[in-house]
């Protein structure tokens, strides 16, 4: 059985003539596919087109007289750095994009628009599986409260984050408490926005991913000594991992 789902429209022009495809992606089964049934249109056409077991291949890939496409590099995504420390906190266990979708409540085609950036910007490996740790602790340390800066908001309901969250917590008496809004959360602090909409959440269900995240919050909103301490634990987690 061949799993595919209608993502948009693509023209090719093959030997003059200009057919309409579906763009698809699977994610179920292994599948070398010789013809594909255009849109609009009951003639069956040569195009090839890959569906890899247990991992999504999106719109941007295609099988055609070795021709791949990749999008344009546009510049880094909060999220592409939530996904990163996800895939640090696995450490040595193999991981899939469909896995990652699933335990960061983020679709499937976001998580492989990250990958593709993280892998353009040297952040991970060109075969999408080794992250480049000194990398991203190079990103972490230098540059990520530059380009996702974040300054505490008004008090809200939430989960702790920052200094207000372990390991920080144990190390940092303060009055200020530092949380990211959720409905659900058991403290009330300065909001401060996680790098994804459903980070509160998926860390709930990840310890060590949910320390990873909350350092690298202390990284960006904290003083120099948090912040020094902060990555001095990120170091030690991701390396060790």
């Amino acid at each position: 059985m061949l799993l595919s789902f209608l993502v948009r429209n693509m023209k090719f022009t093959i030997n003059g003539r200009t057919l309409l495809f579906r763009y698809s992606y699977g994610a179920q089964y292994a599948r070398l596919a010789k013809r594909c049934i255009p849109l609009r249109t009951n003639k069956i056409c040569d195009l090839r087109f890959a569906i890899c077991k247990s991992d999504f291949f999106f719109s941007y890939f295609y099988n055609l007289k070795g021709l791949r496409k990749m999008r344009k590099h546009n510049g880094m995504r909060p999220h592409d750095i939530a996904i990163l420390l996800k895939i640090a906190s696995k450490g040595a266990h193999k991981w899939y994009m469909k896995d990652l979708a699933h335990e960061l409540l983020i679709s499937p085609g976001e998580i492989s628009e990250s990958i593709n950036r993280s892998v353009i910007a040297g952040l991970i490996s060109s075969d999408k599986q080794t992250l480049s740790k000194l990398a991203l602790l190079d990103f972490l340390k230098s540059g990520i409260r530059y380009v996702f800066p974040q300054r505490p908001g008004s008090i809200t309901r939430g989960i702790g984050t920052a200094i207000s969250a372990p390991p920080l917590k144990e190390e940092f008496f303060s009055n200020e408490q530092f949380v990211w809004p959720y409905g659900k959360g058991n403290i009330r602090g300065q909001a401060i926005e996680p790098l994804h909409p459903n980070t509160p959440e998926a860390c709930l269900n990840d310890s060590k991913y949910y320390e990873l995240m909350s350092l690298t919050d202390a990284i960006r909103i904290g003083k120099v000594r948090e912040q020094n301490m902060a990555f001095e634990y990120l170091k030690e987690k991701i390396e060790n991992a």
